[in-house]
């Protein structure tokens, strides 16, 4: 069911709305900002901004929903929607030293190539060791994480849980010991935290 306030699907208790929440000239190129809101049954909120960068604005608006689509629905959508869906990877997780299932769909990434597959995966696993200290409680929690390295070294790391920052686990995984290239990349992972335990 959709109106001016946005989709919602009724049966699951679910709503979707969304908004162009910035756009911006940097050079030749427009970068715009959407912000998608989602209410999911026990009352909580999610915001999650996403971004797409080209020459023509409404391009740069149809990747930052195309992003959003690939990195961020699709986990949303397994744990809220249909827990049936293939197309998530799986994996497990402690928190708390309590054992979780995570949803994800793998690393988006700008710029250059880290490296290879394998060692992605790797890396990701080390991503949630330094996460364990994290104590969520049994609910669905969703998360992001947003890495930048420039000229061989880690710029800036940002972790979020449900919309909250997390200084002290960005700064452990910081630490861990990330591809040095001297060419720009970004990684972004998305994450949902399943609800009870596996």
């Amino acid at each position: 069911m959709a109106d001016a306030s946005g989709v919602s699907l009724p049966d699951k208790n679910l709503k979707f709305s969304g908004d162009i929440y910035s756009a911006k000239q940097n050079g030749k190129s427009v970068i715009v900002e959407t912000q998608m809101r989602i209410s999911p049954p026990d009352g909580r909120a999610l915001e999650e901004n996403v971004a797409g960068i080209s020459d023509d604005p409404q391009r740069a608006f149809g990747e930052s929903l195309y992003n959003l689509c690939t990195s961020t629905l699709e986990s949303l959508y397994v744990e809220f929607v249909d827990g049936n869906d293939d197309y998530v990877m799986r994996s497990q997780a402690s928190f708390g030293g309590k054992a979780r299932t995570i949803y994800q769909t793998g690393w988006s990434r700008r710029g250059d190539q880290p490296a290879d597959d394998k060692s992605m995966q790797n890396l990701m696993a080390q991503v949630f060791t330094r996460m364990g200290s994290l104590k969520l409680d049994a609910q669905a929690h969703w998360g992001k994480l947003v890495l930048l390295s420039a000229n061989g070294k880690i710029k800036t790391v940002d972790l979020i849980i449900d919309n909250q920052e997390q200084p002290t686990e960005a700064e452990s995984i910081k630490s861990i010991n990330w591809p040095k290239t001297e060419k720009f990349y970004m990684l972004k992972l998305f994450f949902v935290v399943h609800a009870g335990m596996p």
